[in-house]
């Protein structure tokens, strides 16, 4: 016997989770319609879920199938289909106005520049800054004395994503500022909704006079697409 199927619009997400109403056809004008006695379910209450992970948009009309009970409610499943033409990738930027000072040396510190991830997936994460440094003395015999790094931290699990580490910026002589811009970038797979936030490090045995993450308003950028 084949499970039953239920037409339905998604109307909204949590952690992966979406809420969902039952509709059919009106056979007089084709619109979808909510029938008389409508099928539904919220994101904590009989919520659907995509099988691929996929982000479904508001609106979307999909079929649902039962997928099992947990906790003592049913959740249902569905596939999503982007449109004819469309790649299926989204994604979510948005512009940072924080300047952050780094303030030790040979210490990962936290910016306090976040990157929310809705669901699990596979991830295009990015972080778009520029960096103001200067040193008034060099002390450190080498390449990486007079430099300052980033990565993304991992809140949710704990962990720095170590492929994501960037040089940001060196500077080579004393008492001569640079401005550099620099863009983070790696592929990254989530097991489910994440925090991350960017962090930064500068070396030590120098006299630095300015190490600045961010230095302006709104000239930096942060954001996701999901693959």
């Amino acid at each position: 016997m084949e499970p039953e199927l239920i037409r339905a619009e998604i109307t909204g997400v949590s952690s992966g989770l979406y809420s969902w109403e039952e509709r059919t056809t009106n056979y007089t004008t084709g619109a979808d319609v909510a029938p008389a006695s409508v099928r539904k379910g919220t994101t904590s209450l009989n919520p659907a879920v995509e099988i691929n992970g996929a982000t479904v948009p508001t609106g979307t009309k999909v079929w649902l199938r039962r997928r099992g009970y947990v906790g003592g409610q049913m959740y249902y499943e569905f596939q999503y289909e982007p449109p004819a033409g469309s790649s299926g990738i989204t994604g979510n930027f948005s512009q940072i106005g924080t300047n952050y000072t780094i303030l030790t040396d040979n210490t990962w510190e936290n910016t306090g520049i976040t990157l929310s991830l809705p669901g699990a997936g596979t991830y295009l994460i990015q972080f778009n800054s520029n960096v103001y440094l200067n040193v008034s003395a060099i002390t450190t015999p080498s390449s990486n004395g007079t430099a300052i790094q980033t990565r993304f931290y991992d809140v949710t699990a704990g962990t720095a994503i170590n492929q994501s580490v960037t040089f940001a910026g060196r500077v080579e002589t004393v008492n001569r500022p640079m401005l550099n811009n620099f863009l983070m970038s790696c592929v990254f797979t989530a097991s489910g909704a994440k925090t991350l936030r960017v962090e930064a490090l500068r070396y030590g045995g120098n006299t630095w006079a300015t190490s600045i993450i961010n230095n302006g308003t709104n000239l930096a950028s942060i954001g996701y697409l999901k693959l």
